[in-house]
């Protein structure tokens, strides 16, 4: 019998990091929750769309991030080119294309979008990609590629081009230079296109992604209450026929009567209507009560608060004020609002990207115009403290007028 050499070397085997790279699955990927049938589980991007518009705590608190995002939008530069596109500004409502720049890109994590041209510049607007059908190609793949390995940003960004219904009919596909592109923590995780091809550092991350479980369990618990109220207590009635029983026990009649007893009285009494009484003897009558189920309302609250704090809101902002202090939720509200600066530079960057694609098409200088954000964790100063700061050279004349509330001035050649 041969014998085991402890001397002998092992074979090295292989590591393999395939589940590292795999993006984060869920268990539960049924197209129902709630009272929604038609959840899209296979293109995510349909998905987060869904997910947006199916709860209020969701679609609210996109939208007051949004808003909030581009709170004080105002442009900087040279006084001509300021005026002129301040005036179409307010005539193309550019503020809305850039609120929505701010919202897409909460909601997907990708901002891509094309600029639409009229003549010499003019009716220019930004038209956001179609997400659930298009993607982006960095340098070296051409459309219908696949491959084997991560599809990650090439050396040379400026060759990264986005494409819409890619390798179907109607295909088009966008230059890097022609488009209006941004994302938020792209580099976070590995994620599939719509073509189920793993990439990284090319879509952002959904802000909507970590909510997906409590999205669906709160519409899951409103579902559930809807239902129980209307099968249990919706005007129904529960009738104990105690004096059956009682006729039963001493044998003055058989249980098996007791059945078409209870029908003949079921019978005179359906057309009960409202504020109608109910009048016997030896009969209980009450409504249903879930007694001994799970209270919902803290998990339900629990949910919401869940939601809220995904989207970067607070009680306060989402109109649960009770029993906080104007101090607290001035110190919450500060906090928050310190975190969404962050985001609120993305946006700022995306916006200054469709600036300059307009101000290059009426053969404007880029970055001529700038767009600028209110700082949004500012400090609440009196008038008598913000005339201190100025007298003392601590901020300038124009930060004490815009601080002030009093109209800007003129912006010097």
């Amino acid at each position: 019998m041969s014998e085991l050499n402890a001397a002998a070397p092992t074979p090295k085997r292989k590591l393999s990091l395939a589940a590292a790279v795999e993006p984060l699955n869920r268990s539960n990927t049924s197209p129902s929750a709630g009272p929604y049938i038609n959840f899209d589980q296979t293109n995510r991007f349909t998905f987060y769309q869904q997910l947006s518009t199916c709860n209020p705590h969701v679609s609210t608190g996109l939208n007051k991030l949004g808003l909030s995002l581009v709170k004080g939008m105002s442009f900087q530069g040279k006084k001509a080119a300021v005026k002129e596109f301040t005036a179409y500004s307010k005539k193309s409502n550019f503020t809305n294309q850039v609120q929505t720049i701010a919202r897409i890109l909460c909601r997907d994590g990708t901002y891509l979008s094309k600029p639409v041209y009229g003549t010499m510049g003019g009716n220019f607007r930004l038209v956001p990609f179609l997400m659930p059908y298009s993607t982006i190609l960095p340098d070296g793949y051409e459309p219908g590629t696949k491959p084997k390995k991560i599809m990650q940003p090439g050396k040379e960004l400026e060759n990264t081009r986005f494409c819409v219904y890619e390798k179907a009919d109607g295909q088009e596909v966008v230059d890097f230079d022609k488009a209006v592109y941004g994302n938020y923590n792209e580099y976070d995780s590995v994620q599939t296109d719509v073509k189920e091809r793993k990439t990284f550092g090319l879509y952002g991350s959904s802000l909507l992604v970590p909510l997906i479980p409590s999205i669906q369990n709160i519409l899951d618990i409103n579902q559930g209450f809807v239902s129980f109220v209307k099968k249990y207590g919706n005007g129904r009635y529960i009738f104990n026929f105690r004096y059956l029983e009682e006729l039963a026990k001493q044998e003055i009649i058989e249980v098996e009567e007791i059945p078409s007893i209870i029908d003949e009285w079921c019978e005179k009494h359906q057309y009960l209507s409202e504020n109608e009484d109910i009048v016997g003897a030896g009969i209980d009558v009450y409504t249903p009560d879930p007694k001994g189920s799970l209270d919902i309302t803290k998990f339900k609250e629990s949910l919401e608060t869940e939601i809220d704090l995904g989207l970067f809101q607070s009680p306060l902002t989402m109109g649960k004020a009770s029993g906080t202090t104007y101090a607290s939720s001035y110190m919450v509200e500060e906090d928050r609002m310190l975190v969404l600066e962050g985001l609120q530079k993305i946006v700022e960057s995306i916006s200054n990207q469709a600036i300059n694609a307009r101000l290059s098409a009426i053969g404007k200088p880029i970055d001529s115009v700038t767009v600028e954000f209110e700082e949004l964790s500012l400090e609440k100063l009196s008038m008598t403290e913000m005339q201190e700061m100025y007298n003392t050279d601590v901020i300038s004349k124009g930060e004490f007028r815009k601080r002030g509330g009093f109209p800007e001035e003129e912006l010097q050649e």
